[in-house]
Parts: structure tokens; sequence; C-alpha cells
């Protein structure tokens, strides 16, 4: 009886993902989305069953046009390393309602990550263009700019923001400390 009901769950869980996928490439052909593949020899989704990720998949399966949705999958994903994944739900969240400044920002963050340095400043400034008073979004701005694309001073001005709309958090006086010994 314990086997056949860890089957009937386990059997579910993987109904779950295999659908969620399916809505997930449905989306993508539907809306324009760019596949995205996982690198070589990474770990495959189902094989390490996280329950937070289990459950959203299954919300997904259930409600695959919920826009919050993909953002919690995109978030959880890049959580769990996978950027290629996240970038695919941020996409899929943006395709289903662009006004979401912090998802175009998560998305910009993911390209860098993947490499994609144009792609991630475009990215994090639509979002910034959507909402100038995202703080997350000045910070990544610079880091893109210091580190990717040569703009020191550019990436100065975008701290400076930063550092005015978040004084108080350890990030912001590592920044301001860092800014003031560069001048």
């Amino acid at each position: 009886m314990v086997i056949l009901g860890l089957a009937c769950v386990v059997g579910g869980f993987l109904g779950g993902v295999i659908y969620s996928d399916r809505v997930y490439e449905s989306l993508q052909q539907q809306e324009g989305v760019q596949s995205v593949g996982m690198p070589e020899g990474h770990p495959d989704v189902m094989e390490m069953m996280d329950p937070e990720l289990q459950s959203l998949l299954e919300k997904a399966s259930q409600v695959p046009r919920d826009p919050f949705l993909q953002k919690k999958l995109g978030d959880k994903f890049a959580e769990m390393g996978l950027y290629e994944r996240a970038v695919g739900y941020y996409e899929a969240s943006l395709k289903l309602t662009g006004h979401q400044p912090e998802v175009w920002v998560d998305c910009g963050i993911m390209y860098r990550n993947l490499g994609q340095k144009e792609k991630a400043f475009q990215y994090i400034q639509r979002g910034l263009k959507e909402d100038p008073k995202l703080a997350l979004g000045w910070y990544n701005l610079g880091v893109v700019l210091y580190h990717d694309m040569n703009n020191p001073k550019e990436a100065k001005r975008a701290w400076q923001k930063y550092i005015q709309m978040e004084p108080t958090t350890s990030q912001s006086s590592s920044l301001q400390v860092w800014l003031e010994s560069t001048q």
C-alpha cells in the first residue's frame, strides 16, 4: 500500500512536471519566446525533486497563463543556478504582462549570468525605464556597466543612485567606501 501511494505521488509529480514543461513549450511557440536548453551534463529538474519547485510546477500546470507564477518559477530556477530555465520563465511572464520592472531586471541578471552582456544591459535598462525607483536595478546596472561594458563613469552614477535609495544596506556602505577610494 505504501509503495502504491509513493508511486502515485511520484507519478503525479512527474506528470505535473511534464505537463508544466508542455505548457512552457506551448507558451514559447505561441508567444515567440526563444527556447532555451539545459547545459550539457546539468541535472534534470525532475531528479532534484525540490518540494517547493514541485508545488510551483503543479500550480503552473493548472494555471499556465499566470505571469506571477511564471515569475516565481523563474526565481526558483535562478536560486537553483538554472539560469537558462529562469530566463525562459521570466520571458514567459513578460510575454503575459510586459509591465513588470522587477522581472525585466531579474531576467537581465540571468542574461548576464549566461554571458549575454548586451542583452543584460537592455533588460535592466527596460526595468529602470518602467520604474526608476527600483534600487536593485540601479545596483545591477552599475555591475553591468563597470564589469561588462567598461564604463566606470556611468557605473558610478548608477551606484550612487542605488546608494541614495538604499543608504542603510551593507552593499551601499561597501559601495560608498569603494566610490570614495576611487575619486
